[in-house]
């Protein structure tokens, strides 16, 4: 049986984020893609990919749209980058590109993380948003001046 993921889409992306972007977007649906393919790509490969979503490739042709309700999709994948679901429904390009449901979630913790980390950065005291944060502190309350 061929393995099943649920994917956020986007349509038409001009880059890596549209698609990050569909995958945060809480308003859009999730649909179940069955991975017809997988596509090893190198890291190099990867990122030309992502940089040029609506490219003509030979490997995308006639591959995916829907069979009953379930999104055929091609699977693309590189060494340390996210993966992503394609499905070209019959075109050359990646005119459909979504992330699966639970890369979303990653995305939107580190999203979220960044934001509070940020947060909690602007309530400490000013001596740990200088250079070298807590180090400076610690130096100066060994040499016994006030931290700055």
């Amino acid at each position: 049986m061929p393995d099943t993921v649920s994917v956020r889409f986007t349509r038409k992306p001009v880059g890596i984020a549209d698609v990050k972007a569909a995958a945060l977007d809480s308003s859009a649906s999730f649909y179940e893609a069955e991975i017809t393919e997988t596509r090893q790509l190198t890291a190099m490969e990867y990122d030309y990919f992502i940089a040029s979503f609506l490219k003509d490739r030979d490997w995308l042709q006639g591959k995916g749209g829907f069979k009953g309700e379930i999104r055929q999709v091609v699977e693309v994948t590189a060494p340390e980058r996210d993966t992503l679901y394609v499905d070209p429904s019959g075109y050359s390009y990646a005119r459909y590109v979504g992330m699966a449901r639970s890369d979303c979630e990653v995305i939107y913790l580190h999203d979220a993380w960044r934001v509070f980390s940020w947060k909690l950065k602007s309530m400490l005291p000013p001596c740990f948003n200088c250079k070298g944060s807590a180090s400076v502190f610690a130096r100066q309350v060994e040499a016994g001046r006030k931290p700055v």
